[in-house]
């Protein structure tokens, strides 16, 4: 039985993806994790849990925080505003070299190969082509982490051995077919930014638990900004957010058989034959809006408390 876990792209939203890590690992199911999959902040998020801890990645987004890439040098050479490189000196903090590469957990991510560094690069699709990378087995995986990540004009590309790469989510923001390819019959899958696309997967043969309601992050120009937003409280809200998700995902997956409870931790009970996928209940979504609804609150009477 293979179990694998989607970490989709979405930039600060990504503060969300450790809420839902904290709680698969309170009850030993990241244990049972065999291969993950990122696009963009999932790839950075799955590469410092590997390659740290998870008290090592809260760490390493509250330096990111304090020292936001976002008012940082300027790219010239990428064709961006901004420099991502800040990852460099984020990784050498926190993350162990040899625990990653010796780590059983698989880490595959998705980058955007394109042509040039130039705008006209960046806006022609038919030019781009998905780069798939099982980061476990290349050199300076960092490089290959900040590909993914490299949202255009923001960032600009990436330069790894005479080759250019931009944000990984342009291409493939859901990397479930990773997975389903590598054999995982359950995936936990977490999207930060649009819906998961199963046209591709009717035929496959697993089941998908979403743990994340897309409603509760911004829309239109809120929506891009809150990509490049990071913000402590938000990073704290979403992470209180992601938690009360997952723990009543993993209920409704007892309820279905899916998961059994046993010494205090989560199994795989038995699985559906075919696609089967797990969306969150109506009560959980009226419940994460009231808790949106009283964080929003709070915020607000703290401003204009401050005024």
């Amino acid at each position: 039985m293979k179990i694998g876990l989607m970490l989709g792209g979405g930039g600060a939203k990504g503060s969300y993806q450790i809420g839902v890590l904290e709680v698969l690992e309170k009850y030993r199911l990241l244990d049972q994790v065999s291969i993950i999959s990122g696009a963009s902040i999932g790839a950075i998020n799955g590469y410092f849990y590997l390659g740290s801890n998870l008290e090592g990645l809260k760490a390493s987004w509250l330096y990111g925080i304090k020292n936001n890439p976002i008012g940082k040098k300027v790219n010239i050479r990428g064709g961006g505003l901004w420099s991502i490189e800040v990852l460099k000196e984020i990784a050498s903090k926190y993350i162990e070299e040899e625990k990653f590469k010796n780590s059983e957990q698989l880490l595959y991510i998705i980058s955007t190969e394109i042509k040039s560094p130039s705008l006209k690069s960046y806006l022609f699709k038919s030019q781009w082509e998905e780069k798939i990378t099982l980061l476990n087995e290349v050199e300076n995986p960092v490089d290959y982490v900040i590909s993914s990540a490299s949202i255009p004009v923001v960032f600009g590309a990436k330069e790894i051995k005479e080759k250019y790469y931009i944000d990984g989510g342009l291409i493939n923001n859901n990397p479930l077919d990773i997975l389903i390819k590598e054999g995982c019959e359950l995936v936990f899958a977490v999207p930060l930014e649009k819906p998961i696309n199963y046209q591709k997967q009717e035929s496959a043969n697993v089941t998908v638990v979403e743990l994340t309601d897309l409603n509760i992050f911004p829309k239109g120009i809120g929506q891009l900004l809150s990509i490049v937003d990071f913000d402590l409280v938000e990073m704290e809200n979403r992470i209180e957010y992601a938690k009360y998700t997952t723990e009543e995902m993993l209920k409704e997956c007892l309820k279905r058989g899916i998961l059994k409870f046993e010494n205090g931790n989560y199994h795989v009970s038995s699985l559906k034959e075919g696609l089967n996928v797990i969306t969150l209940p109506a009560y959980v979504k009226a419940t994460l809006q009231n808790m949106i609804y009283l964080n929003y609150q709070k915020r607000k009477e703290k401003t204009n408390g401050n005024n």
